[in-house]
């Protein structure tokens, strides 16, 4: 029996494209049960279902997996739609005090490189707010949407660098937010040397950065987080639907981003490298 590696196989179906390898695959019943807690894990089980249906219909063992996963695609649609709802809540509120909202991360990507939301889970609320606000939309929504700091919160957000990133995370309707007014702190190596709100695009469904500061940012927060929490595998898949979707020349893209810090270049330029030959 051959044994298959689950980790090349999940990379395989997250490709937006038809892999050779996975044609003519067949999976035991426990590999397909490895694989699909492993792609629920890396929270990319409804892009996965996505292409299952897209290249791999005949194969039973891919249509057994996209089976398996269809409850955890369901429950990200249906978690997602309450996060963009609360994300309208909030900006809806903010708006009335002429502050401006604007998504970051899992809620920005749902919503403007995928086509639909389930192929994306959202963790975390992360928004941007420009610094001269973000204490008062702070304060704004816990006295005027009932948002709620515990001590568990304060107590992991005490970091320096953290303070000068985001504020206390608030939690909200069941969901964790966190204001955001700035991308990394001002003396981080990753901090990008222009200033992110001229970098704004306000014509997609959520006001989001626009696709060479948000290429920036998905790229050094994967970069940041891959010897700390790790990597999660939608965070690739991201950057590769950024880069597929882009309608511009890729290569002055890549460039316009890697000159915003030179100190941070090299690492950068390692990491798109690897992340498009993985996918």
């Amino acid at each position: 029996m051959i044994q298959h590696d689950t980790l090349n196989i999940i990379l395989d179906l997250c490709k937006p494209f038809k892999s050779d390898n996975l044609t003519t695959i067949v999976l035991t019943e426990s590999e397909t049960k490895d694989i699909c807690s492993s792609i629920c894990q890396n929270g990319c089980a409804g892009w996965c279902v996505n292409n299952i249906n897209k290249f791999y219909k005949e194969n039973n063992s891919l249509v057994s997996l996209a089976t398996m996963l269809r409850p955890n695609t369901f429950g990200t649609l249906i978690k997602n739609q309450h996060n963009l709802a609360l994300f309208h809540k909030i900006e809806s509120m903010l708006a009335s005090h002429d502050i401006e909202l604007i998504a970051l991360k899992g809620i920005a990507v749902a919503t403007t490189l995928y086509d639909d939301m389930s192929q994306r889970t959202i963790g975390d609320i992360d928004v941007l707010i420009h610094h001269d606000n973000v204490y008062k939309a702070h304060q704004l929504i816990q006295s005027e949407l009932g948002g709620i700091i515990t001590e568990h919160e304060r107590k992991t957000h005490i970091l320096e660098e953290t303070l000068r990133t985001h504020l206390h995370g608030i939690t909200l309707d069941g969901s964790f937010i966190e204001l955001h007014f700035n991308l990394y702190s001002c003396d981080s190596y990753r901090n990008p040397s222009v200033n992110i709100f001229n970098y704004i695009d306000r014509n997609k469904k959520l006001p989001v950065l626009n696709e060479c500061m948000m290429l920036y940012h998905l790229l050094s927060h994967l970069i940041k987080n891959r010897h700390d929490k790790g990597i999660r595998i939608n965070w690739i898949v991201d950057i590769v639907k950024l880069l597929e979707d882009y309608n511009d020349n890729i290569c002055t893209l890549c460039d316009e981003i890697l000159n915003m810090n030179r100190y941070h270049q090299k690492t950068m330029k390692w990491a798109l490298q690897h992340i498009i030959s993985l996918i």
